[in-house]
């Protein structure tokens, strides 16, 4: 294929993460072309290619377009996806018109929720029509299958994706496993393997910054969640008992929500101007609080190779994360991280003030973690295995 690839990537585009992962491309104008679909109650992110908003884009006469699209008259109903809102005709009426009018060689569905139940559904009637784009699905973070599986409401959604992909992506080695399960067909798997869902991180950005016992005594909790996947009340009880025990420190806790607010001001506000929370923080900003940061505090119930363990291990923070099946085969207890179980206040207490106060181990965990991941999530080793993916699915499509 001698012209540019097409890419048109569906999802939630304000996302960190999908902005990262799109951000690949940026420099390769010449090889791929890349457009977008995005479809949430959040703005659209403004980027250096073109960004199509499902919910606003003229009406094209869907009974027609679906007649002519499917060869006899067909009526999609209002469908609700994941809790995330209605996506009706309109939604997916446009999709089709992106696709008919940019005509991409690969779709790139950003999650199993929404975006990739979303595309299934969307396209459900065009099946086995011919010049169909290769669809590759990609998994987003662990709980995205490996816990809405769980779910009687999902799973037949998750499978509906699973059989008509041609390619599935994940970043750990568990959800490619449960995906097998689910009925993938082998040879849908990625030949990247796990891939960070973000594209991987450029170590260098974090160049200079010192090691965790010459740092401000800065924790930093990045994902403020309580939601099935992290239960972030019993964070709020291990800081309680923790800090007492830390001697200086400063903390800071993002992506908070309103409950967790709520009892982080009320458990933790004696502590003043040394504790703050915040709701939302643009990647940028946090970016430079992890070079400032001794620890990040990341116990959870679910999670793939979460992105914010990449970045403290290329920014000489200690992580504390818990001890999950798609986390044990990559990273040791006390080497590359300190593990803490989530629903236990004082496992992750303890994680917390052994970071604190041990120099050494803290500089030791920092040293192995540096020269780990350039391997591990580099992002120059990244591009090269997604772009050949792409290349390969182009191919295989012409």
């Amino acid at each position: 294929m001698t012209r540019p690839i097409k890419i048109l990537f569906v999802g939630e585009l304000h996302s960190s993460h999908a902005l990262a992962w799109m951000d690949i491309f940026s420099s390769q104008s010449e090889c791929f072309d890349v457009r977008a679909l995005h479809f949430s109650c959040w703005q659209p992110p403004l980027l250096n290619f073109p960004v199509y908003v499902a919910s606003e884009l003229k009406p094209i006469g869907w009974k027609e377009r679906l007649g002519a699209l499917s060869g006899r008259p067909r009526v999609i109903p209002e469908d609700y996806i994941d809790g995330r809102g209605a996506f009706g005709i309109q939604n997916y009426t446009n999709l089709h018109k992106v696709l008919r009018e940019f005509r991409p060689d690969i779709v790139h569905t950003l999650g199993i929720f929404p975006a990739s139940v979303f595309y299934r559904k969307a396209t459900e009637f065009l099946v086995g029509a011919p010049n169909l784009p290769v669809w590759i699905a990609q998994a987003r973070g662990g709980p995205d299958l490996a816990m809405n599986r769980k779910n009687d409401l999902f799973l037949p959604e998750i499978r509906a994706v699973l059989e008509h992909c041609n390619c599935f992506l994940a970043d750990n080695a568990q959800n490619y496993s449960i995906a097998l399960e689910l009925g993938l067909a082998p040879e849908k798997l990625s030949p990247t393997g796990p891939v960070p869902g973000s594209g991987g991180i450029d170590p260098g950005i974090f160049n200079g910054v010192p090691l965790p016992s010459k740092k401000e005594r800065l924790i930093l909790w990045p994902k403020a969640y309580n939601c099935i996947q992290s239960d972030g009340f019993v964070v709020v009880e291990a800081l309680r008992r923790a800090l007492p025990r830390v001697g200086r420190f400063r903390l800071l806790a993002t992506a908070a929500m309103p409950d967790v607010e709520y009892w982080f001001r009320e458990y933790l506000g004696s502590y003043g101007d040394h504790v703050s929370i915040v709701q939302r923080m643009p990647r940028e900003e946090l970016l430079k609080v992890f070079g400032s940061a001794r620890v990040m505090l990341a116990p959870s119930l679910s999670e793939g190779i979460p992105n914010s363990m990449f970045e403290a291990m290329a920014s000489n923070t200690v992580p504390i994360i818990s001890p999950l099946d798609t986390l044990t085969p990559l990273f040791t207890d006390n080497i590359n991280t300190i593990y803490a179980h989530n629903l236990d206040p004082d496992s992750i207490a303890d994680a917390l003030v052994k970071a604190m106060t041990d120099d050494e181990l803290a500089d030791r965990i920092a040293v192995t973690n540096l020269a780990r991941v350039p391997s591990l999530a580099g992002r120059d080793q990244v591009r090269e295995r997604v772009t050949s993916l792409y290349r390969h699915c182009a191919s295989n499509r012409s």
